[in-house]
């Protein structure tokens, strides 16, 4: 504005006495936007500066908050919305955290080690908040769908906590691996690249259906839980067989227990999002799973067996 007055002082701008319509309100907004981008941008690395010194240390809370801002409960639909998009940020942490777990146990190292509780500490947080949040909307009049949709968020974000929780596990078996150095049969390491396989597969899978609302994908995943069932009950069968040939510790076998432990939760918990996701679209409702109840009893025909069979083929152990 100073600008302005010192060039309308020195200079008869007749755009300024002109009545302004629409098309001109939106020229003059958008040069008004650009000019302001021009003059600010050489002060962007204070502003940073500035963001940093308000947002301290426990800024993850701060943005959190921000999201599930109480207002919002005055708008369910957007309130659930936000929360929605918050339990899809949980699963991409829990994700990270499982993956680099997985690595880990072949080769051990702090750095990522603190990564994972880095990430854990945050899930966790994440589910604190959302939970509560969640509990403050089903208080509220919500549509059918509305509520639906808060009683799958509401189951998920357990199964996510729960998912990282394993993962700082599956830290904690590759540490004592690496600290005792100790180290697998050539046997169980080739059974329990097979499992990690799978088990990748499983929550690829699982946490894409949670985001795309994907039914046809969620119904992939009970299949594969069962599989990884089967590969736990084979691979604990061989580390016996191995142990009494003595071709294998029992030291070695208490960290192999952990980890097959560890991996074969994690498929139930996938298991879980999936059909949370399947009951909430083909029932209406979280139905104390009734789709496990009718998969079991054969009511899906022979899509269950068939990709059963694919995938016991697809991870056969070696």
């Amino acid at each position: 504005m100073i600008v302005y007055y010192i060039v309308r002082g020195f200079f008869d701008i007749q755009l300024a006495d002109t009545p302004i319509g629409a098309l001109g309100i939106a020229i003059f907004h958008s040069i008004f936007n650009l000019a302001c981008t021009i003059v600010m941008y050489p002060f962007i690395g204070g502003l940073e500066k500035l963001v940093m010194r308000v947002i301290r240390e426990d800024g993850k809370d701060a943005v959190t908050d921000f999201m599930l801002d109480e207002r919002l409960l005055a708008t369910p639909t957007i309130a659930i919305e936000q929360c929605r998009k918050m339990v899809c940020d949980m699963a991409a942490l829990t994700r990270d955290a499982l993956l680099i777990s997985l690595e880990m146990v072949k080769n051990y190292n702090d750095k990522d080690a603190e990564k994972v509780l880095e990430l854990e500490a945050t899930v966790d947080t994440y589910e604190d908040k959302l939970g509560s949040y969640l509990v403050k909307i089903s208080m509220r009049n919500l549509s059918e769908h509305d509520s639906k949709e808060v009683s799958k968020l509401l189951h998920c974000i357990g199964d996510f906590e729960r998912i990282s929780d394993h993962a700082r596990n599956i830290v904690e078996c590759a540490q004592e691996k690496s600290d005792k150095g100790l180290h697998f049969s050539d046997e169980a390491q080739g059974e329990l690249a097979m499992m990690k396989s799978a088990v990748v597969e499983i929550v690829e899978t699982a946490f894409q259906c949670f985001t795309s609302s994907n039914t046809p994908l969620a119904a992939e995943v009970e299949p594969l839980e069962q599989v990884i069932d089967t590969i736990t009950v084979e691979i604990k069968a061989r580390h016996i067989q191995r142990l009494q040939a003595g071709a294998c510790t029992i030291e070695m076998g208490f960290i192999l227990s952990d980890l097959m432990t560890n991996l074969e939760r994690v498929a139930d918990h996938c298991s879980n999002i999936a059909v949370s996701v399947i009951e909430v679209e083909q029932y209406g409702e979280l139905n104390n799973h009734q789709y496990l109840r009718d998969m079991r009893s054969g009511q899906f025909g022979e899509g269950f067996s068939e990709k059963y069979s694919e995938y016991l083929a697809k991870y056969k152990l070696p």
